[in-house]
Parts: structure tokens; C-alpha cells; sequence
């Protein structure tokens, strides 16, 4: 069987024209999405493309939405990204698993302790480490035995015992509520009532018990170290502390504060904090760091508070006496009336007033004495010497005179009038420093430059006495420091009279008593033996006692910089002058460690 042939098909026609190429190109393969690492929480939950862009894509964007990204920036994958949150979160869930560990492990006082801290802090991660920190302070092997135990009493015994409670977090972590409780306390019991007056009270402990830095204004991190730091010096506690675990707590504090001090903004608080680290300077005897720290205070204060440099001092400072001092009575550390109940110590108000009064007249003796280059030859310039020097004398006089009988020392023993009292003797040193020892200034009785001093030294070395004998406890002021200061200093170019013999060993007594919280005491003995020595001055054998054990590596005396004058070259000794030089410490202190080589 034939089937009919088949026809051949004809080429397609072209539908291309003339110009068409007659084998076009084949099309391009469809580009296909580019790869983004990450998209962002929107663009996955939709399962729509995402371009990657940070911190919003362009989908985002588009719909004017929030775009959120689950992963980093810089995560190198997803899975690694993935895997590092959750390795950060369970982190976070085994330290909130060891905080609950220890509300439920704890005795009931210090459980209930951690809770309330819990409810301040914003950030209960920090808290744990606070709490871990805390048994950090036990050697190695030690930190569940009867020392971890004693260091948590001593916590929860200064939190019950001090008069103002505050809480530790989030200003510091070197310790707990109680110990920090416990120095605030002290500040504002022996130093806020007279040498140091410029924190207010009220205020910074409002803002403390806020517990938020970011909008505090009165109070700061910087500001709570650099007082528990100074205060540390004098806290029965953390010398406790450092005895039992090796652990210095002031130094703690002091680096915790020195760490902030490059961090914070000008404010009030850092200015404080600036001057209080000064203060720790001084009582460590470093001028080179104490001088910055002033400075830097002084220079905040000008460009914080603008338009203070340009006030014009008043034609009548103290119109009325009796108003400016006002009703001048005891008080307490929240300036209620001081009773029997009352907290010691008291402190007077209209104190600081007169302190300030004293204040502004030594600037003016110390100015005059700069001024003028007080000359001791005879002659017209040496009578006008001692008539300017015996007006100021008898402006200070004038002073004594309008105080109060709440402001009087012998009628209203406290702190305040006690150290008031120092204040204007140091004005008085101040006043007939570079007069001769044996000019006549009350005619009446015979009264020599050199009976004055005496008598003064005396007085301080007795009110010092009386200070101590009164308030025993191992928390006081560094005003403390002055009234000893003074009366050695004037008693060392006396030596070896009769008079001044007598009271020396009382004032070597008193410094040898300081040197164990102010370490700058124990450099100041030394001063005194070397500029002795350099006189060729036996101490006298009273006191001698007070000058073994102090022996000080020399590399330590080397950085001992400080320049405070701890004793008075006499006119009538000008020989002595390049071997005391001026009496400056740091000089001293260097006579003295060679002295001990030899």
C-alpha cells in the first residue's frame, strides 16, 4: 500500500522586516535575587524581599514602618549569629537562676536585703555582681567559711548602726548598703557640719535613694566614691575589713573614683568630688596629684557657674552681728535641736559664718606678707610691719569678741567651737609669723610675740585634748590635724626651751595618735626630728617615744611631694634657713632619710 506523498513545510515567514537581524541573539537568563545574610523581623514574618539596608530597608521605608534586625550588624551567619544569643541568654538566665539561688539561700536579714535592692535597680544582672563581688573580698578557700560570715555582719551591724541608710547600687560596687551607709553617715556627721559644708544634705540624699545616676543632680558616682573613699580613713569598719580579708577598701574606692573622674560631665557633684580627692591627697601627703585635683575643681567651677568671678565684694559685709549669727544653738546631723537622744556629735549653727569671716582675714595677713617682703632689720619698715600686723590682730579680737556663748569653746564644747577656736588661733600664727620673739605687743603685761605663741599652742594642744577625750571614737574630722599642726609647729624652733619642752611631747602625743588614720602625721614626726637634728636639738626624752618605728623605705619618703610647712624658721635664725627650707615637709623628709643613712 502507497500512502501520498508528503508536502514539505514552508520556512516561517519573517515577521522582522528588512533591517531584522536574520538570527537575533537569544534572550538573557532571568537575574535571579541577590542573597541578603540577614533580613530584617518585618520582610521574614511576610516571607518578602528584603534589601539588607541598616537600620531600615528600603520595604520598610517605603511603608513608613519600624524595621527591626534579630541579628548584628556584624554577624558572620545566621547560625553563629543565632548561636551567640543564645549563649548570651542563657548567661543571663543562669545569673538571674544565682539570684534567686540566693533570696532562697540566704538568712532572712540579708535575703530581705537583697530584695530591696532588687526593687531599686534597673538592672538586676548588675546586682548579682555586686553580691558576687561582695564574697570576692575572702581569700581563695575561705569565701564560705566563718570570715565570709564575719564580713556579712559587719555589713548588716554598720547598716543598723548608721543614722542614714542608703543604698550602694548603682553608685558603687566596691561594697554593700551598710558599709556605704555607714561613710555617708560619717561625712555628714563630722565633716558636713564645718570644714566641708558644700554637699547639701537634703538634696543628695534624695537623689541617692532615687537610684538613677542618668537624672540625679546633687549626687554622682564620682561624688559617692570619692567620700566613702575619704572617709575610709577613718572608719572603724574598713580597717576591720582590711585586717580580716587583705582587702583595702579605700583604695577600692579611691580607683573606683579615679575612674569616674575622666568619665563625668561638669557638674556640681564633680566639682565636690574633684575637691574631696584633693583632700585624699592631702591626707596622703601627695601635692603633685592634690594640686590637679584643685585645680581642676577651681576650673569646672568657673565654667559651670559663669558671672561668680564678677560679683563685687559689699562695702558692709556684716551690717548686723546679731542677725547674722541668729538663733545659734546645737543641733543634730538633720539640724533638729540636740537633746540627750541626739546622735553625737552636736554642732552649732553660725559656725560656718565666723569660719568664713577668719577665712577672709587670712587671705588678707597671707597677702599682705606676700606683698610686702616683710623685712626684720630695724628701722621704719620694720615699726610699719608690726603696726600692720598688730591691726590685724586686733580685727581678729573683734571677731572673738561678737561670738556668742554657743560659739565659745569654753561655754559650748562641740566640734564646731572647737575647731572654730583652732581656725582663729591659725589666723594669730598667721598674724606674728615674721615678727621677732622678743617684741613687746601688750605693754600692760608684758606680753612677747613668743608668750603669745606659747599661749596659744597651748591652748590648741588642750582643746585637742579635750576633743579626743570627748569624742573617742575613731571617726573624726581632719580639722583634727590643724590644732596639732599649729602647736608643733611653732614648739620645734622653741626647743630646747623650758617652756616649750613641756609641751612638746603632748603635741608628739596627739600627731602620733593622728598617724594612725592620716598617714601625712607620720611624715610630719619626721619633719619635726629632722629639723631638730638639722638644729642640733636633743627631743626631749618625753617624747622620744613617739619618734621610734618610723622608719620609711626611702623610695616611698621620695614620693612624699608635698610642700605644707610643719615648722617656722625664726628671724633671729636666718642661718637655718637653707637647711630648713622655709620648713617646707618635703624637704624635711629628705634631710631626714639621710639622716638615717648616716
Amino acid at each position: 500500500m502507497t500512502g501520498r506523498p508528503l508536502v514539505p513545510l514552508q520556512p516561517k515567514p519573517n515577521t522582522f522586516g528588512d533591517d531584522a537581524e536574520p538570527n537575533p541573539p537569544p534572550p538573557r537568563p532571568r537575574k535571579g535575587r541577590s542573597a541578603v545574610l540577614v533580613a530584617c523581623e518585618p520582610c521574614r514574618r511576610l516571607k518578602a524581599k528584603c534589601d539588607g539596608e541598616r537600620p531600615s530597608c528600603h520595604r520598610c521605608r517605603t511603608r513608613g514602618q519600624d524595621c527591626v534586625y534579630e541579628l548584628p550588624h556584624d554577624a558572620q551567619s545566621r547560625s553563629l549569629a543565632r548561636k551567640e544569643i543564645a549563649n548570651r541568654l542563657q548567661l543571663e538566665n543562669s545569673e538571674l537562676r544565682s539570684l534567686l539561688h540566693h533570696l532562697s539561700s540566704r538568712p532572712e536579714a540579708e535575703a530581705h536585703d537583697i530584695y530591696r535592692r532588687l526593687r531599686t535597680t534597673v538592672d538586676p544582672i548588675a546586682l548579682i555582681h555586686s553580691i558576687k563581688q561582695a564574697e570576692l573580698l575572702l581569700p581563695v578557700g575561705e569565701r564560705d567559711g566563718d570570715e565570709l560570715a564575719m564580713l556579712r555582719q559587719l555589713d548588716a551591724n554598720a547598716l543598723e548602726e548608721s543614722v542614714i541608710k542608703v543604698p550602694a547600687q548603682p553608685w558603687t560596687s566596691v561594697s554593700g548598703d551598710g558599709i556605704v551607709s555607714e561613710l555617708l553617715s560619717s561625712w555628714f556627721k563630722w565633716d558636713d557640719g564645718f570644714l566641708y559644708p558644700f554637699v547639701d544634705r537634703e538634696c543628695f540624699l534624695r537623689d541617692i535613694h532615687s537610684a538613677n545616676p542618668q537624672n540625679a543632680t546633687y549626687c554622682s558616682p564620682f561624688l559617692v566614691n570619692a567620700i566613702c573613699a575619704y572617709r575610709s580613713y577613718f572608719s572603724e569598719t574598713v580597717e576591720t575589713v582590711r585586717r580580716t580579708t587583705k582587702k583595702c577598701l579605700k583604695e577600692q574606692f579611691l580607683a573606683e573614683s579615679i575612674k569616674h573622674c575622666g568619665s563625668t560631665l561638669p557638674t556640681l557633684p564633680t566639682i565636690q568630688a574633684l575637691w574631696i580627692m584633693f583632700s585624699i591627697s592631702f591626707l596622703k601627703g601627695d601635692d603633685r596629684n592634690g594640686s590637679l585635683y584643685r585645680f581642676a575643681s577651681y576650673v569646672l567651677f568657673l565654667r559651670t557657674f559663669r558671672g561668680t568671678d564678677i560679683l563685687q565684694t559689699p562695702k558692709i559685709p556684716c551690717p548686723y552681728l546679731e542677725d547674722m549669727y541668729g538663733n545659734t544653738t546645737n543641733v543634730d546631723i538633720f539640724d533638729r535641736p540636740f537633746t540627750a537622744a541626739s546622735t553625737q556629735p552636736p554642732y552649732v549653727s553660725g559656725a560656718i559664718g565666723t569660719l568664713c569671716r577668719v577665712a577672709v582675714l587670712v587671705s588678707e595677713i597671707l597677702t599682705y606678707g606676700q606683698d610686702t617682703k616683710d623685712r626684720q632689720e630695724a628701722g621704719p619698715e620694720q615699726q610699719d610691719n608690726i603696726t600692720k600686723r598688730t591691726e590685724f590682730l586686733v580685727r581678729l579680737q573683734a571677731i572673738d569678741n561678737s561670738l556668742p556663748s554657743s560659739l565659745r569653746h569654753d561655754q559650748n564644747f562641740t566640734p564646731s567651737t572647737c575647731f572654730l577656736r583652732v581656725v582663729i588661733n591659725t589666723a594669730l600664727y598667721a598674724a606674728v609669723r615674721t615678727l621677732h620673739s622678743d617684741i613687746v605687743l601688750d605693754k600692760l603685761n608684758g606680753m612677747t610675740v613668743d608668750d603669745l605663741r606659747l599661749r596659744t599652742s597651748e591652748l590648741d594642744i588642750q582643746l585637742m585634748e579635750q576633743y579626743f577625750a570627748r569624742w573617742s571614737t575613731r571617726a573624726f574630722s581632719i580639722m583634727a590635724f590643724l590644732g596639732p599642726l599649729n602647736a608643733g609647729t611653732v614648739l620645734v624652733p622653741m626647743l630646747p626651751d623650758e617652756r616649750a619642752a613641756q609641751l612638746f611631747p603632748r603635741v608628739c602625743k596627739l600627731m602620733h595618735s593622728l598617724s594612725a588614720h592620716v598617714p601625712l602625721a607620720t611624715y610630719v614626726l619626721k619633719g619635726w626630728e629632722a629639723a631638730l637634728w638639722a638644729k642640733r636639738v636633743e627631743i626631749p626624752a618625753s617624747a622620744r617615744p613617739y619618734f621610734d618605728n618610723l622608719d620609711t623605705a626611702r623610695e616611698e619618703l621620695i614620693e612624699v611631694s608635698t610642700s605644707l610647712v610643719v615648722t617656722h624658721i625664726p628671724p633671729d635664725e636666718s642661718i637655718l634657713a637653707k637647711q630648713w627650707d622655709d620648713g617646707e615637709l618635703g624637704f624635711l623628709l629628705q634631710k631626714w632619710s639621710d639622716m638615717r643613712l648616716e
